[in-house]
């Protein structure tokens, strides 16, 4: 992790998929399998998983449908 995105994450905090799920609007495993495909970015600690703010509003923003 660089320096930017430790800044970012200090800031911004990390939460973990339940608040992700309702943030996202998605189901647990829906969130689950974007995370094994890497699609959605993570941190483990211990055995949780965090997803950082920043990332589940790029997540978001990324598809964006343009009509």
């Amino acid at each position: 992790m660089g320096t930017d995105e430790a800044a970012e994450l200090s800031r911004d905090g990390a939460v973990g998929v339940p608040e992700a799920c309702r943030f996202l609007g998605l189901s647990r495993t829906q969130v689950y399998e974007l995370m094994a495909a890497s699609e959605l970015r993570y941190l483990k600690v211990g055995a949780r998983r965090l997803l950082p703010r920043a990332e589940l509003q790029r997540f978001l923003a990324a598809r964006l449908a343009v009509n």
